[in-house]
């Protein structure tokens, strides 16, 4: 790969780099809305005792439910509950150890953008490089 081509899919990639972080903070920011209209929706079907209709959309229909989730399973979670059937701490350790050894580990290659101080994530601009300018040897 000769430099000039390089240095086009580094410019290329800080730019997808950054359009990702912008549509990611989009993202963020509409899940809070949606989570809030979701609590006064919920509130309001409890409210008006509307539990059992179903709500027809243009291409839908949005049904109330109870949801139910689990939080992740933890080690701590793990360590603790182990300890109520398994009195010998001991024992607990040996295989919380066992089982985090027992991880499958990934590996790969990648890269990472790190902003220069004063520069918000996300928000910074892709400057375009000339011949004497490159992103790649700079970033």
């Amino acid at each position: 790969m000769e430099l000039s081509n390089f240095e086009t899919i580094m410019k290329k990639w800080v730019q997808t780099d950054t359009q990702i972080r912008l549509m990611n903070q989009k993202m963020r920011t509409m899940k809070k809305e949606h989570t809030m209209l979701t609590k006064t929706v919920c509130e309001y079907i409890r409210e008006n005792k509307m539990e059992h209709r179903k709500i027809e959309t243009s291409d839908s229909k949005i049904e109330y439910y109870e949801k139910c989730s689990h939080p992740s399973l933890t080690y701590a979670f793990l360590e603790k509950y182990l300890a109520d059937v398994i009195s010998d701490k001991k024992s607990v350790d040996y295989i919380i150890d066992y089982l985090k050894s027992k991880r499958e580990m990934k590996k790969s290659w990648d890269i990472k953008r790190i902003f220069k101080k004063g520069m918000k994530k996300g928000t910074a601009k892709v400057r375009e490089s000339n011949e004497n300018d490159s992103d790649a040897d700079s970033d």
